[in-house]
């Protein structure tokens, strides 16, 4: 496979660039569009350019949380054109407004069939309950990997966007799956985060909305123990402090990523009342840059022509030093690296930690780095 990096300009430079390439009019290309530019108008017209030069490219994309991870380094504010023209593996991809549990069923049932080896999914951050959409595609098929991430505004909290194809939506759901008998996948998932604080238990929520914290309502939790500011500017104020919760045994983040005039939060996945949670905060910065040395150690095992690195906007508030390094190592081992930092992450509700599987002819080699 080839992997190709565009930062969008304007569409003089555009056009040039699409001019010279080849193998993108296919239905083996994929396109991940990541804009740090919630402009909705601005995103079309630079899809109405692409399909001009390949019709049959497949699409999806995401705005992005003020960054966008361009040839192993972080940028801000820019829209990436990040293109993946596979040999052996074919591409579909799908746009649901329906999130329910029923509606990954129904997807998995549509999409994840036969040799279907990854699902990459972005979904629309405040409207859209990603968590039980990625149940029920679990629930159909347990077997395909999956990554991905919410949609981000730039720390606005408004309005999210998400592509595919030549429309942008401020809701649901998008998502392209990789068919191949030769395709190689390596995923890896980072936490990084280490819970601090006493636990607490949820006593009272829907869905992703809490309303109280030990019997509390919880923005007089949030007060008392972050302080009366914090509780001001919710949710900008403690994204950098997740929920922590235990699922399966694996430690996982649930940002906080809006409120509403109740005072309730609303969180980047289901926060289920019985739930005992704490809060998190940043771990060690040299055990990060011995998990990044690590992970590289572990990719560089397998044959991988490009990685999708999708991370946490808390991760690049608080270390994106430390990311600096983990992303320059991804960059030595598969230029050029892509992706970008989202509210949220999508991962499945079972964990998978690599996929492999051998050909005697050169496969496609992806790997996928996600982190919460």
């Amino acid at each position: 496979m080839k992997q190709l990096n565009h930062i969008h300009k304007n569409m003089e430079t555009l056009r040039d660039f699409l001019s010279t390439q080849t193998g993108l009019n296919s239905e083996k290309t994929l396109l991940q569009l990541f804009s740090g530019l919630i402009d909705d108008q601005l995103i079309k017209d630079i899809i109405t350019v692409i399909k001009e030069y390949a019709p049959k490219i497949n699409i999806i994309g995401a705005t992005t949380y003020g960054g966008e991870i361009i040839d192993g380094k972080m940028e801000n504010g820019s829209i990436l054109l990040s293109f993946s023209i596979f040999e052996n593996t074919t591409v579909k991809t799908f746009y649901t407004n329906d999130s329910s549990i029923e509606s990954g069923v129904n997807i998995a049932e549509q999409y994840l069939i036969n040799n279907a080896k990854c699902a990459i999914i972005f979904s629309e951050a405040f409207k859209t309950n990603a968590t039980s959409f990625i149940r029920g595609l679990q629930a159909e098929n347990s077997s395909v990997i999956i990554a991905g991430g919410n949609a981000a505004d730039n720390n606005v909290y408004i309005k999210t966007l998400v592509v595919h194809d030549n429309e942008v939506y401020d809701n649901g759901l998008v998502g392209a799956v990789l068919y191949s008998d030769s395709l190689i996948i390596n995923n890896n998932y980072a936490l990084n985060w280490k819970p601090f604080g006493k636990s607490f238990r949820i006593t009272k929520a829907v869905n992703n909305k809490v309303m109280e914290l030990d019997n509390k309502p919880v923005i007089e939790f949030i007060e008392t123990y972050f302080g009366h500011e914090a509780a001001e500017n919710l949710p900008a104020s403690i994204v950098e402090f997740p929920f922590l919760k235990n699922i399966e045994g694996t430690l996982v983040g649930r940002s906080v990523i809006a409120t509403d005039e109740e005072g309730f939060l609303y969180a980047g996945g289901d926060m289920n009342q019985g739930e005992t949670v704490r809060f998190g905060g940043v771990g060690d910065i040299e055990d990060m840059h011995q998990n990044a040395i690590q992970t590289a150690n572990k990719l560089k095992q397998n044959p991988v022509e490009a990685i999708y690195a999708y991370s946490c906007a808390g991760r690049k508030a608080f270390i994106s030093d430390a990311l600096g390094i983990e992303f320059e190592l991804m960059q030595k081992i598969a230029p050029p690296v892509s992706g970008f930092f989202y509210l949220w992450r999508v991962l499945p509700y079972r964990f998978y930690l690599s996929g492999f599987k051998p050909h005697h002819n050169r496969p496609d080699a992806l790997g996928n780095r996600y982190y919460p």
